[in-house]
């Protein structure tokens, strides 16, 4: 028995519907073969594409239709200028350049960046005043880990009330406290 790409014929089809069934699936897997000869199969997209048609799903003037589109939205030359898009991002020159845009602007606003530290932490960074919080698991309060980069004291930690534009301190914290 060939090769086949494609699930069986699926149960209760009537003679002439199983030979129609079996028809398309024997011509999609020879347009298998034929791209596979060429170097490279078709990718799982295609073989998705090409699966529907067997079915009866899709006209084969469809699957073309799509698999074209795929084609051309995943290969198509980008806008000019944007060819090193990645390189771009990682320059050390475009890194600072954001750096001051995106902290001038919060630092403008008395308002804050969020992202999350090398320690797997989630940051609210406040430019204004150059202070550094973790933002802990309910979301709603923070504790302080860094002042102008001088770290805070982590035997007493200052743990605040979020809000957007100010903090109200809740509770000074030592780090051994069962939090009654």
């Amino acid at each position: 028995m060939p090769k086949t790409h494609f699930q069986p014929a699926p149960a209760g089809l009537t003679p002439d519907e199983l030979s129609a069934y079996q028809e398309r699936e024997r011509h999609a897997n020879n347009a298998v073969a034929i791209a596979s000869s060429a170097g490279t199969a078709p990718s799982p997209e295609s073989l998705a594409l090409m699966q529907r048609h067997v079915n009866g799903e899709l006209r084969i003037e469809q699957v073309i239709e799509l698999t074209d589109a795929m084609l051309k939205a995943r290969y198509a030359p980008r806008p000019p200028g944007l060819e090193d898009i990645g390189a771009m991002l990682q320059s050390p020159e475009f890194q600072e350049r954001f750096e001051d845009v995106v902290s001038g602007t919060a630092r403008r606003h008395n308002s804050y960046i969020v992202y999350v530290d090398a320690q797997k932490r989630t940051v609210r960074e406040y430019p204004a005043t150059e202070e550094i919080f973790a933002t802990n698991a309910d979301r709603k309060t923070l504790t302080l880990l860094s002042i102008g980069g001088i770290p805070a004291d982590t035997a007493q930690p200052v743990v605040v009330e979020a809000t957007p534009y100010r903090f109200a301190p809740i509770t000074l914290l030592p780090s051994n406290a069962s939090g009654e």
